[in-house]
């Protein structure tokens, strides 16, 4: 009897240990994926195609990537062209946002960018500064139905697919 109790206890220790240690192996090669864990952001350095923008925010934020085939198209409305992508977050203030160029940009021209916020107020809105324009960075004004303004920074995708643009402009909502 003693025999048989004894072995019980080393198979349910070494299945807890044999356990944790699948749990731990899991866990590393988890976390060792992929950095571009959201859609259209990416937190890997600056070695590589695309830009960045700087934002400021004293509460939550939208931002929003829509691609277009013309420029024409892009300014056509706020939402014209294909969202490509969105991320949210929540009060910063110079925050550096990195956006990576992917070649799903391949098939289109621009690139709109804007940001709107995501709970609160909708009248607030985010204002443009120090844009890029010798790049061909166009900035542009959307008002709503509502009379809501919501500005946009349209950027040729072929300046962004060449090389790195630092900063290319500023969002505050202060």
């Amino acid at each position: 009897m003693k025999k048989g109790f004894s072995v019980v206890i080393i198979i349910i220790v070494l299945s807890i240990f044999g356990a944790a240690l699948l749990g731990y192996i899991g866990y590393m090669s988890e976390s060792s994926g992929s950095q571009d864990e959201v859609k259209g952001i990416s937190s890997q350095n600056k070695n590589n195609s695309g830009f960045s923008i700087i934002l400021s925010s004293p509460s939550t934020w939208d931002f929003y990537e829509y691609v277009c085939k013309d420029l024409d198209e892009c300014k056509k409305s706020l939402l014209s062209g294909k969202k490509y992508a969105s991320i949210s977050g929540g009060s910063v203030f110079d925050h550096e946002l990195v956006v990576t160029y992917t070649d799903q940009w391949r098939d289109y021209q621009y690139l709109k960018i804007f940001m709107k916020p995501s709970l609160g107020d909708p009248t607030e809105n985010f204002s443009l500064t120090n844009i890029q324009r010798e790049s061909g960075l166009v900035d542009v004004s959307f008002k709503s139905e509502e009379g809501y303004v919501t500005n946009a920074v349209i950027i040729p995708i072929k300046v962004i697919q060449e090389s790195f643009m630092e900063s290319i402009s500023e969002f505050a909502n202060k």
